[in-house]
């Protein structure tokens, strides 16, 4: 410690005491301040959360007044669009709207997942009319190929379903057999289920040569096709004017196949004869039996 006039200096100045003491009141100040700063910024976020939940309170209020409890916007008409023999009331039976609903509530997703989920129905489309009206269109799905089970189930019968473009499985109805169809044999009962896609590649593969077929000039030359998928190596097409040919399970190459089936045609058309066999899977030189025409 120093001395100063002979005495330890061990307290402090006046001076400094002055300074620390007007230091402790600056801090307590400052700390008031932030104090009612954070005072006032609690209450406007408390202000706030009240004015937002009693405005919510409110604008639900008029909401349920003006739109969901009012009578104007109730269902009460509903237009149903259909093609084919898709029938009105079966179609509102499917979409199972409830009577007297709300139609700014109506969930009309649901609706067309409901619609969507028949087999008979390819396409659905649903929108609101506002106030009141509820408009539904639906196609119905279009065969073009029956399919023909490995299981019989009565009087030598096999089971038989059709089957869509996309391979959508459907069931005949009352007095309808497809028998006008082209035809898919030779498939497992398990890889075709009502409603669901076809759980085969090779039936995929034998509705894709179908509609290649189809859009084929060779359409009107082969009469009506008959495939078979029995075979796990190859699709097997007959037609009420030739025999059996082969044909590669690959859809990319339909296409070539079927030129190299032309060929044959046009030549055995020339010579008055007509295919007993040929196998397409073979690029040249293509093996094919000609019989003549009787």
């Amino acid at each position: 410690m120093k001395r100063k006039n002979g005495r330890l200096a061990d307290h402090p100045t006046r001076r400094q005491m002055g300074i620390s003491l007007e230091a402790v009141v600056k801090r307590q100040r400052r700390r008031g301040k932030s104090f009612r700063i954070l005072g006032g910024l609690f209450f406007a976020i408390g202000l706030l959360a009240t004015l937002f939940v009693l405005s919510g309170i409110g604008l639900h209020w008029v909401a349920r007044q003006a739109v969901f409890e009012n009578s104007k916007y109730k269902l009460v008409h509903i237009e149903v669009e259909t093609s084919g023999r898709l029938r009105r009331d079966q179609v509102l039976e499917w979409a199972e709207i409830p009577s007297q609903t709300n139609l700014v509530l109506l969930n009309i997703r649901e609706i067309r997942e409901r619609l969507m989920s028949q087999s008979e129905i390819g396409e659905a489309h649903v929108r609101k009319i506002l106030p009141n009206r509820l408009a539904i269109k639906v196609s119905e799905r279009r065969p073009m190929a029956r399919v023909v089970t490995n299981v019989i189930v009565g009087q030598g019968r096999a089971l038989m379903y059709a089957v869509d473009r996309q391979g959508i499985v459907m069931s005949p109805r009352p007095g309808e057999d497809f028998m006008h169809l082209p035809e898919i044999t030779g498939a497992n009962l398990i890889d075709v289920v009502q409603g669901e896609p076809v759980r085969s590649d090779a039936i995929m593969n034998a509705i894709e040569l179908l509609a290649a077929i189809e859009q084929s000039p060779l359409r009107s030359r082969i009469g009506r096709p008959r495939v078979d998928v029995s075979d796990d190596t190859v699709l097997r097409l007959s037609t009420s004017v030739t025999g059996w040919i082969t044909f590669a399970k690959s859809p990319a190459i339909f296409d070539q196949q079927l030129e190299r089936l032309g060929k044959i045609l046009d030549y055995a058309e020339k010579n008055s004869k007509k295919i007993q066999s040929a196998d397409l899977t073979v690029v040249r030189n293509v093996p094919a039996v000609l019989v003549s025409k009787r």
